[in-house]
């Protein structure tokens, strides 16, 4: 363990200064800054692989996002995600993330403590060109890596010893071909690019195309309220135009004036919910949401105010399929076949009278969880219902009671994990499952304990 935090404390110091000379820009080029952490840390190969997944997925502008607040968490998230997302565990990949977190300036060393010593890099020279992002000479001294053990596609196969001059330019060419390997990758990822654009445009003239298609049959609805407002307008006109002619028959039409009076109120009730005034009954009174009892000690204003934070509107549409995607991002409000509870709804769920079994599904799986939650990270994959993890799942749970309140929760409302958990729930038949979207974020914020795994 003490070499690897020491190889993770290596990589977040020379981060920092890659960072510094490469500027914000250069340091999410994954090949050249895994180009430049090989020359200068051979031993970290390992590390080095989970570096370059990171800078794919976008792991920086995640980091980024959370300064100022739940970066820790992040960094668990993260960690998990490499786990069910790429296979690394997270006590191997959650070192990288940190020095990550610690090139950005959001955490300290991946260890706690100071930053080692590191070997500045070696001056430039016009005639030689070592890795794939920058000019380096050949060091006139012992390396400072001689110590450690060499790689193994370095090692020579027979017992005797191997001159340098055939180790160096084994070494160059195996470096130059890295370099064309690269810049291969490079021009094939340029092409799938330009392939999603050329889809998209495609997508967004096949969407106009049918969204100018339907457009005739919208106006009808309009038309209809149209006309059934002005009728009321024109008789009371004709009733005040009629008496100065004839101002004896005053009294009876005095008498039906009331008549064509009280018809606007329900065309005008009628226009803001139109779905009451088909069948000619008045609208039904809108009815608050009693609030759930809770035992003493809670601040219930405060919890209000966090549920509307845990119920935000990210614009995003609830689907019936597994998640496919990044497990991190923006998610709906609603869920098919369940339904979402915040965190005042789960304490009163939790402290109901007379007590009821509740099972709390842990989707996250990082350090810390919710007190007496079943931890299963497995549950948030994507795929489909008929995969290896749906069957097991089928087998495990086919003699529970199907009305049970199974509760799935992850990170925060930006956590698809605990999503793809309760529609799992959902396709076996379950019937109370409860999506909690606000997490242990939610949790926290609340001031509520948590339980370590």
């Amino acid at each position: 363990m003490s070499g690897t935090s020491s190889i993770a404390d290596q990589l977040a110091t020379l981060l920092v200064e890659l960072r510094g000379r490469l500027g914000a820009d250069g340091f999410t080029n994954r090949r050249r800054v895994v180009s430049l952490v090989a020359d200068r840390l051979p031993e970290a190969g390992r590390e080095i692989k989970i570096l370059g997944t990171a800078i794919d997925d976008g792991v920086l502008d995640m980091l980024e996002a959370a300064r100022g607040g739940r970066v820790d968490l992040e960094i668990d998230r993260l960690a998990a995600a490499f786990e069910a997302r790429h296979g690394i565990r997270s006590d191997i990949a959650r070192p990288v993330v940190q020095a990550l977190a610690h090139a950005l300036g959001l955490t300290g060393l991946p260890s706690g403590g100071a930053a080692p010593a590191m070997a500045p890099p070696p001056a430039p020279r016009q005639d030689d060109w070592v890795g794939a992002s920058s000019i380096v000479a050949a060091p006139t001294t012992a390396p400072r890596f001689a110590t450690a053990a060499p790689m193994p596609v370095a090692a020579a196969p027979g017992p005797g010893a191997v001159p340098a001059a055939a180790a160096s330019g084994r070494s160059t060419a195996m470096q130059v071909g890295m370099r064309w390997l690269w810049r291969g990758l490079g021009v094939f990822g340029a092409v799938i690019g330009v392939l999603l654009v050329i889809g998209l445009i495609v997508g967004d003239r096949d969407e106009q195309q049918q969204a100018s298609a339907q457009p005739p049959q919208q106006p009808a609805e309009p038309q209809q309220v149209v006309q059934a407002a002005p009728p009321p307008q024109p008789q009371p006109q004709q009733q005040r135009a009629q008496p100065q002619p004839q101002p004896q028959p005053e009294p009876p039409r005095q008498q039906t004036q009331p008549r064509p009076r009280p018809e606007p109120l329900p065309a005008q009730r009628s226009e803001e919910p139109p779905l009451p005034r088909k069948p000619g009954a008045a609208p039904p009174p809108q009815q608050q949401q009693a609030l759930p009892q809770l035992p003493p000690g809670y601040d219930v204003a405060a919890l209000q105010a966090l549920a509307r934070q845990e119920r935000e509107d990210f614009g995003v549409a609830p689907i019936s399929t597994l998640h496919q995607g990044a497990p991190h991002g923006p998610t709906p409000t609603s869920i098919p076949g369940g339904k979402l509870i915040d965190t005042l709804n789960l304490i009163a769920l939790l402290n109901q009278k007379p007590a009821a079994p509740v099972a709390l599904v842990d989707a996250l799986g990082g350090e810390t969880k919710l007190p007496n939650a079943y931890s299963a990270p497995i549950l948030a994959q994507g795929g489909d219902y008929s995969d290896e993890i749906q069957t097991q799942m089928r087998q495990q749970f086919q003699n529970l009671n199907r009305d049970l309140p199974i509760v799935t929760y992850c990170a925060d409302p930006n956590c698809w994990m605990s999503y793809n958990a309760a529609l799992r729930f959902i396709n076996l038949g379950f019937r109370n499952v409860l999506w909690y979207r606000g997490g242990l974020w939610a949790w926290k914020q609340a001031g509520l304990q948590t339980q370590s795994q």
